[in-house]
């Protein structure tokens, strides 16, 4: 008991002594890479005469997107810094205003009738990360300057859906072909939501961080992080489907339909690597509790 109430005084003292902070931070992840050659767009032209057929490098990263964080950290006499961070991100549930995680292939033939098909994939993100770090920091009066090196521990999980569009002058039941007459176009969508295996990511980042003091206990900081080691994840081969919805029309009117919410697993054919690499540019607000210098 004696020893508990000892260590306790010596925690309370130290703390009371200490640098101690928390900080809360927004920024947005940037693509670093501007093409992805495993990702493509197709678009297809066919008829009788000659086909046109288009093969395009698309920018694709999962990573792009907002981020939220919550940091603590230690400041030495030496101005050492020790930190520990934990970032949130979701670019589903918080859209990224750039185009960096669609596919889409797109094929027209008018050899015998019409027929077109539209697919279009989008990819999503969502991670919980650790980020443990130190830094060396320089002050410049109120303006200071802290140069990071730290590790990212990421929880990653992958979403995506895809939209098939068929238009065609002929009606398909199952995978039949039942020709119509003409005049009638048929139309038949498919909406689907998967969700993939977990996996977990490891990479390495260094920074510099700019911040102004304005008391001895407030600061706003500017963080720009820039990483190191990336490594380059591919999709996992389980994925289970969350939601399915499929629609057949007749001259734009719904002819028939099947909606199936409930999940169903999947082996996964496509597993093409996901270039991760970002740079992080974020805003914050630090707290500084115990004893601390005066900013000059």
């Amino acid at each position: 008991m004696k020893i508990n109430i000892s260590l306790l005084f010596v925690i309370l003292f130290l703390v009371s002594k200490a640098q101690i902070y928390t900080q809360i931070d927004a920024g947005y992840n940037f693509s670093l890479y501007n093409k992805n050659d495993e990702w493509v767009s197709e678009k297809i032209y066919e008829n009788n005469k000659f086909n046109n057929y288009q093969r395009e490098s698309i920018n694709f990263n999962i990573f792009s997107g907002y981020q939220f964080s919550i940091k603590s950290g230690y400041i030495m006499k030496n101005n050492i810094q020790l930190e520990i961070g934990f970032n949130y991100f979701n670019n589903k549930k918080l859209p990224s205003y750039n185009k960096f995680n669609n596919v889409s292939y797109d094929s027209t033939n008018v050899y015998m009738g019409y027929y077109s098909y539209l697919r279009q994939e989008y990819y999503y993100t969502r991670y919980f990360s650790l980020s443990p770090n130190v830094a060396y920091i320089k002050s410049f009066k109120k303006l200071k300057i802290s140069f990071n090196l730290g590790l990212i521990f990421q929880y990653i999980t992958i979403y995506s859906d895809s939209i098939d569009k068929i238009t065609s002058d002929d009606y398909y039941h199952g995978n039949f072909m039942i020709t119509e007459q003409e005049g009638d176009i048929y139309k038949y969508n498919t909406y689907a939501s998967y969700e993939y295996k977990p996996q977990i990511n490891i990479s390495i980042y260094s920074g510099i961080n700019i911040f102004y003091q304005f008391t001895n206990k407030i600061s706003a900081h500017l963080t720009f992080n820039l990483p190191i080691y990336s490594p380059t994840i591919v999709l996992p081969n389980k994925k289970t489907r969350t939601y399915y919805k499929y629609e057949e029309y007749q001259n734009d009117k719904l002819i028939g339909s099947k909606e199936t919410p409930e999940e169903t697993e999947f082996e996964n054919a496509n597993t093409k690597s996901l270039i991760t690499k970002t740079i992080n540019l974020s805003f914050g607000v630090r707290y500084t509790f115990g004893k601390r210098e005066k900013a000059e």
